[in-house]
């Protein structure tokens, strides 16, 4: 509105400003002018018309006509957020008055479409006047599924299968309706508390059911249902991380002193598929063979998965992945070079294995009494992977956080199908940032906190 307004005052300046050039001129070249002194009118027989000033305010009028009747054009901005379509879809311009339809709707998955003239909500179609500019914005509530299975015997809410809304936050709670038979909680295969909440960032599984788990841990061994875990416990000690071997590659350097603290249990063995079904009841690996081959073929998240489940069965929070400097240390067992001992008489690799993984614990252990430190499968650490290695002293190192530009999540060992140079106790290796499939070869070994 200013804009227009000022534009209408230069121009009506103008106009004024030439008609009033042009008044003067004529008025100047009608009045007789005199010789000084002599006061003689000058008579001047040829009269000039004033074309020039003519012209100028001819012109100043014509822009002020234009101006004046000029048809301004208005914008309608539109704003499509996710999961809604219609039209118009896209930002654009009409001119002064006219009258703009539209309809909006919500895309499958999706519900409460909003629809907001200048912020103010209105139908989700209808039509818009164009008196000036206008903002259209929509939006709608993307919905997921809660499904629900109750095995016989269980009671709680919610009973059914329902859709929610995103990051709507849904209560449960179970329990067995003799109330002396054990209930297990599992969102989306985890165990979790009988009575929580889900929120709904994503589809869900609940499922109930009466179980009869046992689950203990006592004198370093774990046991599942019959299963049985061993694990040592590892003292505190200081060591040197990394290599500057001929076989060391650049991400295990600088070699750095470490102090690993407090004491901690590690597994003797790498996790088996046996553990692995007890806890998860499935079964991801690619060599099946057997309840004692390790479990392989998963991701860092199933294991955390894996672990959150096992420390719910046991009610507590000690077991865990070991730190990449924890296992080291564990490998290590006090020894200085890249091995433990001979390699093929403590590992599976390319040259040994056959092209396939082993039962555990068929090789020679190392000084802490853990087998298949290198070699058989990869395992899991609980880092995150980078490079170079920080120099100076360090006291129980821990790289946390997101994956980085660098790799993802670490694992150590080598396994069946590394070449010897793979197989060191320095060698690392890791997914890579926003890969999510299992990783060939890769399992895990329990750690616990002491305690």
């Amino acid at each position: 509105m200013k804009s227009s307004l000022m534009k209408k005052t230069i121009a009506s300046a103008v106009l004024l400003t030439m008609i009033g050039v042009g008044v003067a001129w004529t008025t100047e070249q009608t009045v007789p002018q005199y010789r000084e002194k002599e006061g003689t009118p000058i008579v001047q027989k040829h009269r000039k018309f004033p074309w020039l000033p003519v012209i100028l305010g001819v012109g100043a009028g014509v822009v002020l006509i234009m101006v004046l009747t000029k048809k301004k054009k208005q914008t309608l901005t539109v704003n499509l957020n996710v999961g809604t379509s219609g039209n118009p879809a896209a930002t654009a311009t009409y001119k002064r008055g006219s009258i703009i339809d539209y309809a909006y709707t919500s895309k499958d998955g999706f519900d409460w479409l909003q629809v907001r003239l200048d912020g103010i909500v209105v139908p989700p179609s209808g039509k818009v006047t164009m008196d000036r500019d206008h903002t259209i914005d929509v939006s709608a509530t993307e919905y997921y599924d809660l499904t629900v299975n109750l095995g016989a015997g269980v009671t709680g809410t919610p009973t059914t299968s329902a859709s929610y809304h995103r990051d709507q936050v849904v209560s449960y709670s179970y329990s067995a309706l003799d109330n002396a038979s054990g209930v297990q909680v599992r969102l989306d295969n985890v165990v979790v508390p009988a009575n929580g909440t889900v929120t709904m960032s994503t589809h869900h599984t609940l499922t109930a059911r009466i179980t009869n788990d046992m689950a203990t841990f006592s004198n370093g061994v774990l046991t599942i249902n019959g299963i049985r875990y061993e694990m040592e416990l590892i003292p505190p000690g200081e060591f040197q991380m990394g290599s500057d071997s001929q076989e060391a590659n650049h991400d295990e350097q600088p070699v750095h002193t470490v102090l690993i603290s407090k004491p901690f249990w590690m597994g003797k063995t790498e996790v088996t598929q046996a553990l692995w079904q007890a806890i998860m009841g499935s079964n991801p690996s690619k060599f099946k063979f057997g309840d004692d081959y390790p479990v392989e073929e998963t991701q860092w998240e199933w294991c955390q998965d894996f672990v959150t489940s096992l420390n719910q069965m046991l009610g507590g929070n000690f077991f865990r992945l070991p730190t990449e400097a924890e296992w080291e240390y564990a490998c290590r067992a006090g020894t200085t070079n890249d091995r433990y001992g001979e390699l093929d008489a403590i590992a599976w690799y390319s040259e040994n294995s056959g092209g396939y993984t082993h039962p555990v614990r068929l090789k020679q252990p190392n000084r802490f009494g853990l087998y298949d430190m290198l070699g058989n499968v990869w395992e899991w650490c609980q880092d995150i992977y980078d490079f170079p290695y920080p120099s100076g002293y360090w006291v129980d190192p821990l790289k946390t956080g997101e994956n980085n530009q660098r790799g993802g999540r670490v694992y150590r060992g080598g396994s069946w199908e590394s070449i010897a140079k793979a197989v060191r106790s320095p060698q690392r290796d890791r997914d890579h940032p926003n890969e999510r499939r299992p990783v060939v070869s890769v399992g895990l070994r329990l750690a616990r906190t002491n305690g």
